[in-house]
């Protein structure tokens, strides 16, 4: 069992990775391709799609024109579909693990705007966003907030070490599980919100 695992994982990590060469390597995707390839990268984080997240990412205004698509691909696809989530052919435990981390979610949902909340508080913030698993509307039970931060040009470094400094106080009081998981795992000013693309 555990080498059938196994194996699916390697499969996984191989198709992601000749769809993302097949992309930077041709011509503009057909939307049977784009389909794919969106479906492989949430696969990367064992997350299945479902039918109104494809539609919005690949843009579509009408069911009948992403049904048309999704319905050329099926058969003999790669991906499968039940109950309206789309995944890695094999991997339809990754629907059980989303509706479970969805439920955890909506648990901590109180804790992680708590959290959001007193993050906010500090000088120079313009902004908090949800980033990381959270900011799927899904989350373990070990898992921390992650937060992007957006700060008043010429003060970043001054709030990230604000920031660094009541969460190392804060630790050492595991009593206070609002504060315990939260990370603040990125910093931008108010001035320099265009990020480049980059590949790895």
């Amino acid at each position: 069992m555990k080498f059938a695992v196994f194996c699916q994982w390697i499969w996984g990590i191989w198709y992601n990775i000749c769809t993302l060469d097949y992309q930077t390597n041709s011509s503009p995707l057909e939307p049977s391709q784009k389909i794919h390839q969106l479906v492989a990268y949430f696969d990367l984080f064992d997350y299945p799609v479902t039918a109104p997240e494809l539609k919005s990412l690949l843009g579509y205004s009408t069911d009948d024109e992403f049904n048309r698509v999704v319905s050329s691909l099926m058969p003999g696809s790669i991906i499968e579909t039940v109950d309206g989530y789309y995944y890695i052919r094999g991997k339809q435990w990754t629907i059980t693990k989303r509706k479970t981390q969805e439920l955890l979610f909506q648990q901590n949902k109180h804790k992680i705007q708590r959290a959001a909340a007193i993050i906010s508080w500090f000088p120079f913030i313009r902004c908090v966003l949800l980033s990381g698993t959270a900011s799927k509307g899904i989350t373990d039970n070990y898992d921390d907030y992650d937060f992007f931060v957006v700060v008043r040009d010429g003060r970043l470094w001054l709030c990230r070490t604000l920031i660094l400094l009541f969460r190392r106080i804060i630790s050492f009081n595991y009593r206070k599980p609002n504060f315990r998981h939260f990370c603040c795992n990125y910093y931008i000013s108010e001035n320099n919100l265009s990020l480049p693309d980059k590949t790895a």
